[in-house]
């Protein structure tokens, strides 16, 4: 038994892992970072609709790209 097998989900982690890629190098990350974070967490809570919470992060990110 490998490490991986002792857990339920070790299947979909395994796959996971072998499929890592690394984020992507940019000098807005924070601000491409934080525009997701912010975005998901309004529709999460339900402060916005998931369709508007998307469309404002990707302006956000446009935004965030465009100054370099």
């Amino acid at each position: 038994m490998t490490a991986f097998g002792a857990l339920p989900f070790s299947d979909e982690l395994k796959q996971g892992v072998a499929q890592e890629k690394a984020r992507p190098v940019s000098p807005v990350y924070p601000q491409i970072s934080q525009a997701i974070y912010n975005n998901v967490n309004d529709a999460l809570a339900g402060r916005v609709s998931p369709a508007d919470a998307m469309k404002k992060a990707n302006d956000q990110i446009d935004k965030a790209l465009s100054t370099f």
